[in-house]
């Protein structure tokens, strides 16, 4: 049921998934050019971007999940 969810999510707002995706690809392809930059200084921030939108995403499906158990 939450990957059912997740994924009617993840389309209906995609633009939050495209930001994540965005992010993501930059910072690999930060990594390919200069590693230790792209893991001492861009890796926080990327992954918190993505963190952040997938919290924002699933938040729906969260609160029920955590109200059921």
């Amino acid at each position: 049921d939450v990957l059912r969810a997740s994924a009617y999510l993840a389309v209906r707002r995609w633009y939050l998934t495209a930001a994540s995706l965005v992010a993501c690809g930059a910072q690999l392809a930060l990594f390919t050019q200069a590693p230790a930059l792209a893991l001492g200084v861009t890796a926080a921030p990327v992954l918190y971007v993505a963190w952040a939108n997938s919290r924002y995403l699933l938040r729906p499906v969260l609160a029920t999940a955590s109200t059921t158990q």
